[in-house]
């Protein structure tokens, strides 16, 4: 099992989801970090760091699923993505344990556990519309799924091509080929960054939504609606968070 953490310029983040790994990182549990190369304390952390079961390599990407892509040349049978801004939890390393322990030929190809995000819990479910998203195939891609390695062979590697939603491509094809996917919600595996550029930048996740999902073959006009209803949700919300935040500045200046 390997966990990859795609990094950039984030050292205190990387040390934070370090602590939370070292106890629990074996031959059945490896880091493998692909850093941007961008931080020389970043660099020079992990070139102290003698732990056999941490791989680092700051040779650099072009982006998140090219660090992704790289990383997955060097994996085991399954791997859980993990931002340098995420936190794994203690019950998600039980997790792990019990399953290094049964034959990998017989688990699910993907696994689906609950997220906190935010302070709420996220969980998967048995009911999704995967022509509006994946919201109940899953919680989360980063933390909250768990992926056999040998499903990039059947449907192929993160598309470099989206800056923020390739995985959400590339777990669609899983869904479309028929991949068994099991739920184990009361697991909630981590703590999931919101700080990250996937949750912070609302019009370009608005536009590769609609992307992704013409290149799933959903309908055009349908995936137009649903474009510009996000958008429109978007700017509302940033509309009313702006007005708060005026009434507040007023209210302090008085």
């Amino acid at each position: 099992m390997t966990v990859i953490t795609a990094s950039h310029s984030n050292l205190d983040g990387l040390k934070e989801l370090y602590d939370c790994l070292k106890p629990h990182l074996s031959a059945n549990l490896v880091w493998r970090i692909q850093d941007t190369g961008k931080c020389v304390d970043t660099g020079l952390f992990f070139k102290r760091l003698e732990n056999k079961f941490v791989f680092f390599d700051n040779s650099g990407d072009t982006g998140i699923y090219n660090a992704l892509n790289i990383a997955l040349k060097n994996v085991g049978q399954y791997y859980l993505v993990c931002g340098s801004d995420d936190t794994l939890s203690d019950a998600l390393f039980v997790f792990l344990a019990e399953l290094s322990s049964l034959d990998y030929g017989n688990l699910p190809d993907l696994i689906a556990l609950s997220v906190n995000v935010e302070g709420k819990v996220k969980a998967p479910g048995k009911f999704y519309w995967m022509s509006v998203s994946l919201r109940g195939y899953i919680a989360t891609h980063s933390v909250g799924t768990i992926i056999r390695s040998t499903l990039h062979d059947k449907v192929g590697m993160y598309s470099e091509n989206y800056k923020i939603l390739s995985d959400s491509l590339f777990l669609s094809k899983c869904y479309q080929i028929g991949c068994k996917r099991e739920v184990f919600s009361q697991i909630i595996a981590g703590k999931f960054g919101t700080q990250g550029v996937s949750s912070t930048e609302i019009n370009l996740r608005a536009q590769e939504a609609y992307r992704y999902h013409l290149e799933l073959g959903y309908n055009r006009g349908f995936q137009a609606f649903l474009k510009i209803a996000r958008l429109v949700k978007f700017y509302l919300s940033s509309s009313q968070q702006h007005k708060q935040q005026s009434s507040y500045s007023d209210t302090n200046f008085k």
